[in-house]
């Protein structure tokens, strides 16, 4: 009887340690639990924050974006279309002169300008003799201000200088 005692009494506290661990076990889970949810919670909140911030409603002001079809690159010079215009070649330094000119211009065919100092306009530059018969884009070889006057996207007249591109818009 003595050792049903004393067993009754190991298996009591065995009960009582397994009841006290599972009890631990089950606070530590939900502690676990209830971090990750604060965590994910306090990223929502940041991110929704965040968001509103970048989209912010005050301003009232419009992004509205213009397409610029005066400047072009020269590579485009003969695909403007399909009928007649003219392609004005210089250097921006020289941009006062030349937007004096075209606007000057009361022609009915457009005109549009290629900034010689653009980088992707530059190959394009000669110090030696222009060509002044390009059948193609990759044949032009520009020296100085030039208009062009291009038709069907061709070449059809070539004219060199300031005071012949006054002229020839006047």
């Amino acid at each position: 009887m003595a050792k049903s005692k004393s067993n009754r009494k190991r298996n009591d506290r065995k009960r009582i340690e397994e009841v006290v661990t599972t009890e631990n076990d089950h606070m530590d889970k939900f502690f676990i639990v209830a971090a990750v949810i604060l965590f994910l919670l306090c990223f929502y909140i940041l991110t929704v924050y965040i968001t509103n911030k970048n989209n912010d409603t005050s301003d009232n002001k419009e992004n509205v974006v213009e397409i610029n079809n005066e400047y072009i690159l020269l590579g485009r010079s003969l695909s403007m279309g399909k009928g007649d215009y003219y392609v004005l070649f210089f250097h921006i330094n020289d941009s006062n002169v030349y937007d004096e000119i075209v606007n000057n211009y009361s022609g009915d065919l457009p005109v549009y300008k290629v900034d010689m100092s653009i980088a992707f306009n530059k190959k394009y530059i000669t110090d030696g003799e222009s060509n002044k018969n390009p059948s193609k884009v990759t044949e032009f070889k520009i020296n100085g201000p030039t208009l062009i006057k291009v038709s069907n996207k061709k070449v059809v007249e070539y004219i060199e200088g300031e005071d012949a591109i006054r002229t020839s818009l006047n």
